[in-house]
């Protein structure tokens, strides 16, 4: 994984969820502690990439000076140094951000770690979407079973309700009584 390959401390998928962030993975130190949280998405590293689409490479993801006052979305809880924000770009839009962090004084990412870890990034992104279109194909395959139940039992309950009609009028044919008959026939 990404992970293991840029010798990073930390690493997370984060997915915008209305205006906050979703960590919906998250491996390494302090893992556990983070993965599944919400945060706010204004004012953040991962809010830029998801605008713009551009990847960020900082030597120190805490100094908010050189980037507009933006910060880390984990600031305060986990002590960040060098990190890389990259977008996880869909078809249409930026779906998401892959977060890769050292911790403080450790050495800045490379170039050639921040293309590889791209690379991951697009390749991450694709298995996303693949994972949304079966998603979505498997709700489409549950939406036409149902309409087959439903048309299925439609017909059914038709024809119930004509067999009963066919038996309430060889009924009236056997009644003597005209209000009876009246009735049966109505």
């Amino acid at each position: 994984s990404v992970h293991s390959l840029a010798d990073a401390d930390l690493t997370t998928v984060v997915l915008p969820a209305d205006s906050e962030l979703h960590v919906a993975v998250a491996e390494g130190r302090e893992a556990a502690g983070i993965e599944d949280a919400r945060y706010a998405l204004s004012g953040t590293l991962s809010e830029r990439v998801l605008q713009t689409g551009k990847p960020l490479r900082l030597a120190d993801a805490e100094d908010s000076e050189a980037l507009d006052g933006r910060t880390a979305y984990l600031r305060g809880q986990v002590r960040v140094g060098p990190a890389m924000v990259l977008p996880l770009l869909g078809r249409e839009d930026v779906r998401g951000t892959l977060v890769v962090m050292r911790g403080r004084g450790r050495r800045p990412f490379a170039r050639v770690e921040a293309e590889l870890a791209t690379t991951f990034a697009n390749q991450a992104s694709i298995a996303l979407e693949l994972a949304e279109a079966r998603r979505d194909q498997q709700r489409v395959l549950l939406l036409e079973d149902r309409a087959r139940i439903a048309r299925d039992l439609h017909d059914h309950v038709i024809q119930q309700v004509f067999a009963a009609g066919l038996v309430v009028q060889a009924t009236a044919a056997n009644v003597d009584d005209p209000a009876s008959v009246s009735s049966l026939q109505e």
